[in-house]
């Protein structure tokens, strides 16, 4: 099923790991063609029939894309590849977004396989079907019988006129093939939730003899294909025998008829299961499917994956299916491409993007262990294209793949789940078992009555031993929570940090590793193999041109299994914007890397918005020099998706230095920063950012350029040479020594220019020094050498940039510069290799103390400890923080021994929640007070409020009542640390006008925030007319107005938009139609004329 329902952006984990290169920018198309030998596919214990084994949904993949990943699919264990639907998508063209495209493969326009489709030609499905073969795995496709595309997106009698074309009998004859509109499908009757339109799609007279023959029709054409089932969506709305007056022979007649002439055609067992959601409907039972068909059954699933994410083990271990079907019927999930895209899920999480892989594998080693049941493995796409392989990689990790194996090794062995100190265990027979850590990842365990018998295991994940002794099952959960223990062995696997796909630049460096192998080979194309162990680096990419492709093949071996894997890489010319994103990602502990970054432009045309790539964005790699995370903004390649229809395109707009440029970065458990929702941006202006912390503070133009002067130490590989390791060789001359002479008077160590500040202009100055294109003056060159080592190069103007930002390892930068009596005046200068390095446009503090960052810590006072853990949640630091209904996103702000210390660098608004999702809130707003007391907010209903807490450092406290309630406190140890900025700083105009006859002020929703919007005189702001004109920088569109001290109010008649003029009425006259004038993002000046019918006009000039 599908839904049009525009979902908001959360994050879909891209598991990609960082990548180390020279200047290029990396975008996954198709992903790792892992493949493996016969031997280890065989070791897999893939299943002759769908039903035994599990299934991987390929969402949204090509026949092709599926057919290059056979290898790697059958050795991650999976019998089943499910394909998206097979028919003509209604509206297919050439965009390629997943957003804007999936769902609308679930709005057919015929009953036959596609002629034009993301997925490929009828003669692509069949070749995949013969390759899968080979490997002994099953292809079933979805189908859509339920209804066809529609012509008006609201308007279920609306045929889409495609059908015209592509099922032309179909459209002829659409007063008998279809059923008038009924309403929305639903749970409330027969008739509803078979004959209701689903989203608002025409919905197919399934009992039509007609219509019957022709889906009997596609299931044929897809047989003589090669496919070995079919998975039917929306089966809950198409009509059973039972189903009385509107019931239909529609399941028994095409089912029949599909699995007689599969029979027919290769001897097997044609596998068939349909979607149903939740329940069946009023009056209906799932007997009445299961005659016929097999059935989802959601909720059990759901209900793991929801007690997983909540740390509730003993939820997470029942063995109750909540459907009431046998489990030899059901289909199970951890997750579906609905709850994935859409928000079909059941158990308290609708929607599943936010639910870290980490947990979804957790949940999957439980569902995928049980007895009878088949598993459906849905692939996140990552960051994937319609049409290619999904770039989140999970669905063949270690863990999965091992789960896998374990299904498949213990069919028919019976069941027994429970659980133990916050482990989850499924065991099978007397000699396997699952565990699942749902409160962390490693832990030792020691577990009583799994019916295990006694003796010694292994944990084919890790290889870490298991013991049974005296029916106590003891030994380590590894790193990804889940352990697999049976009489197994591991299997040998390469680990590439670079997923198949396109890269742009001259080289590209990639990180091998290996798991459970005591050696490895790599090699590019036809060269000869090189071993290794551990890891190693290597960079490729020098002898190959533009378009060409890089088929790297990587063995690793224990001495007794041999696996073997290939990444295909197509190497593509840069253009370098000179702008970049980095990330500080230890200023975020708690976030979990991969980090990825959402650049997108909503504002420059109402039509179109322009995007990096589809959310979460492109991975970040890491920068060797300071350990940051970054990407480089393209300036010609983006998407432009149509905001209505949501269509993606290739532009080549500029992103890089469009004003409208915003950023999302995230992370692998689903945080994101800005949050969903919160009126705060990142907005990137045209020059390189760095964020280093949640806070408004945190966000800071920086002049630092990945460190393509000083390459990663790695082994240049090329196609028919023997590799040679190389450390890396500077390509301008060698460092030559200066005699300087002291600097004079009193001087700090980063000072450069002599200005008595240390600042972003110092860290240019250096890095513009050590590539020759200006010299720092030879009394300061001493002050340049940060680390003094002899040399001025870039590592200097990386100390400054750590300075600035308040980090570790910066050196000497901000120290007194204390002459020795005989100073060592010579110090070498460095060049660098000549990379245009971008000009500043920061302001920075002029402070030669560090930034202070937003981050909790842990007081040194001690309190009796609380019975539970308890974090700070709220509108912090000018975001929502912690707010979001799951156990990962609680924060950093946690209560040691009943306190926590945060530095607030704005007024902020807080409450307390726990891991198991109670919230304690005030009742009611409050404002001036040091200490509430805060309830469970099940009891608040809608009076449910927060503590506001003033800007400053404050010590919390927190205490539990005997009643249940709890009592927080706060103390302001420290008042803020004002920072203005260029970006927030109201100027005088240097015009002059004829005073106003009174002060006037600027307010409204400036620059993201609320300003001056209180009803008093201490919060008029800084943005006052002076001789009737005042310069404001909006970093985004803002909404204005003006008041005075004494609380006149001047507002717009009713909103004004696209003007640059507006006359002002004292709102206390306007009622209900007082609203404000829309100002554009840029510098501007506004200007304020009295009239003299007591009204103001206000109008504004863009100068920037």
């Amino acid at each position: 099923m599908f839904s049009m329902k525009a979902l908001k952006k959360v994050v879909s984990l891209f598991i990609a790991a960082a990548m180390i290169t020279s200047s290029f920018a990396f975008t996954a198309s198709v992903s790792a063609a892992e493949t493996t030998d016969v031997a280890v596919s065989s070791d897999s214990a893939i299943q002759s029939e769908v039903k035994d084994g599990v299934m991987l949904h390929a969402f949204n993949w090509s026949y092709n894309s599926i057919k290059e990943n056979l290898p790697a699919i059958a050795a991650a264990g999976y019998t089943t590849v499910q394909t998206s639907p097979v028919q003509q998508a209604k509206d297919y063209g050439t965009s390629n977004d997943v957003a804007g495209q999936w769902w609308k493969l679930y709005q057919p326009v015929s009953m036959a396989i596609a002629q034009k489709s993301w997925l490929g030609s009828k003669d692509d499905l069949k070749s995949l079907c013969a390759e899968a073969d080979k490997y002994g795995i099953k292809i079933i496709c979805d189908i859509v019988s339920n209804h066809m595309g529609n012509e008006v997106e609201t308007d279920p009698n609306s045929l889409s006129e495609q059908v015209k074309t592509y099922q032309p009998d179909f459209y002829t004859n659409k007063s008998s093939y279809f059923h008038p509109d009924a309403g929305s499908a639903g749970d409330g009757s027969i008739k509803s939730v078979v004959q209701g339109h689903v989203s608002a799609c025409p919905d197919l007279n399934t009992g039509n003899t007609n219509v019957q023959n022709a889906v009997i029709s596609l299931l044929k054409e897809c047989i003589d294909c090669g496919v070995d089932g079919f998975r039917f969506d929306a089966a809950k709305h198409i009509e059973t025998p039972d189903d009385g007056s509107y019931a239909s022979n529609y399941w028994p007649n095409i089912t029949s008829a599909a699995e007689s002439y599969y029979k027919q055609k290769t001897g097997g067992n044609l596998y068939i299961y349909g979607e149903i959601l939740n329940t069946c409907g009023s009056g209906r039972s799932y007997s009445s499917y299961t005659k016929h068909i097999n059935v989802t059954d959601n909720r059990t699933g759901d209900a793991v994956l929801a007690a997983v994410s909540k740390g509730n083990a003993s939820t997470a271990a029942k063995s109750d299916y909540k459907s009431g079907v046998s489990a030899s019927n059901a289909v199970l999930w951890a997750e579906s491409h609905d709850t994935f895209e859409g928000e079909s899920g059941s158990a308290g999480i609708v929607n599943t993007a936010g639910v870290s892989d980490e947990n979804v594998i957790k949940a999957w080693s439980i569902v995928a262990s049980r007895k009878d049941s088949t598993a459906l493995y849905f692939a996140r796409p990552g960051a994937a294209l319609m049409g290619e392989a999904a770039t989140d990689t999970a669905y063949k990790s270690t863990a999965v793949s091992e789960v896998n194996k374990f299904h498949n090794l213990f069919v028919g062995q019976s069941e027994k789940l429970g659980s133990s100190d916050g482990v989850a265990y499924v065991a099978r027979g007397t000699s396997g078992i699952v565990l699942a850590n749902c409160t962390g990842t490693t832990k030792s365990v020691s577990i009583s009555g799994t019916g295990i018998a006694d003796g010694s295991y292994v944990d084919t994940i890790t290889g870490n031993k298991f013991t049974v002794s005296g029916g106590v099952l003891t030994g380590s959960i590894g790193s990804t929570g889940v352990a697999v223990v049976y009489n197994g062995t591991t299997t040998p696997k390469n680990t590439c940090t670079v997923e198949s796909g396109t890269f742009k630049g001259e080289t590209m460096t990639v990180e091998l590793g290996l798991e459970n192998a005591t050696s490895g080979t790599y090699c590019l194309d036809n060269s000869t193999p090189v071993t290794y162990t551990g890891k190693t680096t290597i960079r490729i990419g020098s002898d190959y041109k533009y378009g060409e492709t890089i088929n790297l093949t990587l063995t690793a071996t224990d001495g007794a299994k041999t696996t073997t894997a290939t990444y295909k890489y197509t190497k593509k010319e840069a253009a370098s914007s000179g702008v970049y994103i980095f990330f500080d990602s230890s200023k975020i502990s708690s976030w979990k890397a991969p980090f990825n970054v959402y650049i997108y432009d909503e504002d420059t045309s109402s039509t179109t918005t322009y995007k990096n790539t589809s959310w979460p964005g492109q991975a970040m790699q890491v920068d060797p020099a300071t350990g940051y995370y970054y990407v480089e903004v393209s300036s010609n390649s983006c998407i432009a998706e149509d905001n209505t229809t949501k269509d993606g395109t290739e532009s080549n707009y500029d992103l890089a230095h469009s004003s409208n440029t915003y950023v999302v970065i995230s992370d692998s458990n689903g945080h994101q920063h800005p949050a969903d929702g919160a009126r705060t941006k990142l907005k990137l202006g045209g020059s390189s950012k760095i964020l280093t912390g949640r806070s408004t503070s945190g966000w800071n133009t920086t002049t630092l350029v990945p460190s393509a002067g000083t390459p990663v130490e790695a082994t240049d590989v090329t196609k028919g040479t023997v590799p040679t390791t190389t450390a890396p060789v500077p390509t301008t001359t060698a460092p030559v020594p200066t005699t300087t002479a002291p600097p004079v008077g009193t001087m700090i160590y980063g000072d450069v220019n002599g200005d008595g500040f240390v600042r972003v202009k110092d860290a240019t100055a250096i890095q513009k020094h050590s590539v020759g294109l200006e010299l720092i003056p030879d009394k300061y060159l001493v002050l340049a050498d940060l680390n003094s080592d002899g040399t001025i190069n870039i590592i200097d103007a990386t100390m400054i940039q750590k300075y600035l930002v308040g980090d570790s390892g910066s050196g000497l930068a901000g120290q007194p510069y204390a002459p020795a009596t005989e100073p060592d005046t010579t110090v070498a200068t460095e060049p660098e290799t000549t990379a245009t390095v971008p000009e500043t446009t920061a302001i920075v503090p002029e402070t030669t103390e560090a930034i202070e960052t937003t981050v909790a810590t842990e007081p040194e006072t001690t309190n009796p400890p609380l019975s539970k853990d308890y974090y700070l949640f709220g509108c912090i630091n000018g975001a929502n923080y912690g707010c979001e209904e799951d156990y990962e996103n609680l924060g950093d702000y946690k209560f040691v021994d009943g306190k926590v210390t945060v530095n607030f660098d704005q007024t902020s608004y807080v409450g307390v929640k726990t891991p198991d999702n109670e919230w304690f809130m005030t009742d009611g707003w409050q404002g001036a007070v040091t200490e509430v007391t805060l309830y469970n907010a099940s009891g608040l209903g809608v009076t449910a409020d927060k503590l506001m807490i003033p800007a400053g450092e404050s010590v919390l406290t927190l205490v539990e009542n005997a009643d249940g309630t709890l009592t927080l406190s706060y103390e302001l140890i420290s008042e803020p640390v004002t920072t203005p900025t260029e970006a927030t700083q109201a100027t005088e105009p240097e015009t002059t006008n004829p005073p106003l006859s009174k002060d006037y002020y600027l307010f409204g929703y400036i620059n993201g925030a609320d300003y001056g919007c209180e009803e008093d005189y201490e919060n008029l702001g800084d943005y006052k007319f002076v001789n009737g004109k005042v310069t404001v920088n909006f970093d985004q569109t803002s909404y204005v107005g003006v008041k005075t001290p004494d609380n006149e109010w001047f507002m717009t008649d009713g909103w004004q938009g696209p003007v640059t003029e507006v006359t002002l009425y004292n709102a206390s006259g306007l009622g209900v139609t007082a609203d404000k004038l829309m100002v554009p993002a840029g510098e501007s000046v506004l200007t304020l004329v009295e009239n003299a019918d007591g009204t103001l006009t206000l109008s504004y000039e863009l100068i920037s």
